[in-house]
């Protein structure tokens, strides 16, 4: 992201006197860097890029919420505060969801919009449930899971390449990236970086009441499975990692690189 800090009917040459603070989300200054800009056709004109400028103050960019900017507009060499202008930081952070109700799939969402968001690669299981009851969808979910694991045991081991005959690999080199990014994005949401763990809660919690009888029969379902099995939360567990490693193959290109933090 880059802004300008402009200010017009100036005489060429004069030279005009400005600051940029840098704020937090309180709004509570971090740092300021004071500039100079040259009058070029009557107009100062000062362009910079918010995270270039906190790391030129050693601040950490993503501390960094709101940027306060101003300039000598009448060039008395007086700071008036009264005209100082606060820019928002448009951060690329996660800030909720996106529910594919035909496929009850949940995908995170950045301030991007992700117009060319698509499926290209859909989970066999998911599809043969789409239109079904959600007790049925939920309870197929686990299985769902526990496919796309499998699928993800095979295609990271180089087991799928071999069976496919590949000899660049591209499946196991795809499965490493896409868990790559997927454990970047785990990490991101479990550290709570701006916020994202508290977002992911509200927006669970949301997906939750809006899909009550869904996550009720898998819930049960996974429950259920363990207990046959003799192994608690290894099949719920199992069944998770596979879902969302799944997604992670679904989604193209575009939408992986905002949703999966590549």
């Amino acid at each position: 992201m880059s802004a300008n800090i402009i200010a017009r009917n100036f005489k060429n040459s004069e030279t005009i006197k400005g600051h940029l603070k840098l704020l937090d989300k309180e709004k509570q200054e971090l740092s300021i860097k004071k500039f100079e800009v040259l009058v070029n056709n009557h107009e100062a004109k000062y362009p910079f890029v918010p995270k270039a400028i906190a790391n030129d103050l050693n601040i950490n960019p993503e501390e960094v919420y709101f940027i306060k900017g101003w300039m000598d507009s009448d060039n008395d060499r007086v700071i008036d505060y009264n005209e100082e202008v606060i820019i928002k930081i448009m951060n690329t952070v996660f800030i909720g969801f996106i529910h594919e109700p035909n496929m009850n799939k949940v995908h995170l969402l950045t301030l991007k919009d992700i117009k060319k968001y698509k499926i290209e690669k859909r989970n066999p299981v998911t599809q043969a449930l789409e239109n079904e009851h959600p007790m049925i969808q939920g309870s197929g979910s686990i299985f769902t899971g526990l496919y796309g694991f499998g699928d993800w045991a095979a295609r990271i081991s180089g087991f799928r390449d071999w069976q496919l005959d590949n000899l660049d690999d591209i499946e196991q080199i795809n499965s490493r990236k896409e868990t790559e990014y997927t454990l970047r994005l785990i990490k991101y949401i479990t550290s709570n970086k701006q916020g994202a763990g508290e977002l992911f809660l509200k927006s669970a919690s949301k997906y939750i009441k809006a899909n009550s009888e869904y996550v009720t029969s898998r819930f049960i379902t996974g429950v259920g499975l363990s207990y046959l099995t003799s192994a608690p939360l290894v099949i719920p567990s199992t069944a998770t990692a596979g879902n969302i490693l799944f997604t992670a193959k679904e989604i193209d290109d575009f939408a992986k690189s905002i949703i999966l933090g590549k």
